[in-house]
């Protein structure tokens, strides 16, 4: 499966049964406003797996896996997951899903995914002011608070 961005998914399984791909042209929730390349995965009624694998293509580097959890209505990480791989311009990330992983087999019926995070960059002031550039999301200053020396640096994080 291709998604309108560019990133491909790949998916199998161990066990016995159907895994079932597809892609959206955009956020099908509409909660995700910094992501990219979203697709569903579901395993077919009747399929018994103790492991499903698999592989997004064209990710950028810092970019990283979320599944929309429906119960809580809110986009989560996906816990097995390895960083993205290999080309710098078309990275692979691989998630192995498992009846004990963050986004479980069980909960695995049209589980959308979005690749989330950026290639692109942030900068900080001395002050603590922080810019975002590109597709970075913007993270409001916290007001009112003085610094006790300046900024010179950050760093990502989650």
């Amino acid at each position: 499966m291709t998604s309108t961005e560019g990133t491909s998914l790949t998916a199998t399984g161990e066990g016995n049964g159907t895994v079932r791909a597809g892609t959206y042209t955009a956020d099908p929730v509409a909660q995700l406003s910094y992501g990219t390349g979203y697709f569903d995965v579901s395993i077919a009624p009747g399929s018994s797996f103790d492991r499903i694998t698999f592989e997004v293509c064209g990710l950028k580097p810092g970019q990283s896996m979320e599944w929309w959890n429906a119960t809580v209505e809110a986009w989560q990480a996906v816990s097995a997951q390895t960083p993205p791989k290999g080309d710098p311009l078309c990275a692979t990330v691989t998630v192995t899903l498992t009846a004990s992983t963050s986004l479980s087999l069980t909960q695995l019926e049209g589980a959308i995914f979005g690749a989330v995070g950026s290639s692109t960059c942030r900068g900080v002031a001395a002050d603590g002011g922080v810019f975002s550039f590109g597709d970075s999301r913007f993270h409001a200053p916290v007001v009112g608070t003085s610094l006790q020396s300046p900024l010179v640096g950050i760093t990502a994080g989650r």
